[in-house]
């Protein structure tokens, strides 16, 4: 349903180096915002990494988007007449939603660590990802 691919980031107070084995849209916008608006170079890391981020975490709606249809026609057959395969497909669908799950899980815990200051960076816009935690 969908494939992953790793991205791996470092940052510090003065550079923000992403690396990534297969083309990335998330990555490719970014740069291509960077090359056009000469105003984007002049922002702090944490600006660039927030950016980065919020890409990144918007490719998740049209995952969740498809989960919910898959969901909606399995409920369908549930009700109408599963076919012999049935169980197979649930049985895929559970996978992929927690390996979804480990990923997003995963990511999460980045954005603490950042948002705690335990990052390399800890400005102001990153302590503002995450309002009222600490």
């Amino acid at each position: 349903m969908f494939q992953t691919t790793e991205l791996d980031i470092f940052f510090s107070q003065r550079y923000l180096v992403t690396f990534y084995e297969q083309p990335m849209s998330s990555v490719q916008e970014m740069f291509k915002r960077v090359e056009v608006n000469p105003e984007v170079k002049q922002w702090e890391i944490d600006i660039l990494l927030y950016e980065l981020l919020d890409r990144l975490m918007d490719q998740y709606a049209p995952i969740l988007d498809d989960f919910q249809e898959s969901l909606d026609k399995l409920e369908e057959l549930a009700i109408d007449n599963p076919p012999p395969e049935f169980l197979v497909t649930i049985s895929d669908r559970k996978t992929e939603l927690l390996n979804l799950r480990r990923i997003m899980t995963q990511q999460r815990e980045i954005s603490r660590e950042t948002d705690a200051g335990r990052g390399a960076v800890h400005g102001p816009v990153v302590t503002d990802l995450f309002p009222g935690r600490s």
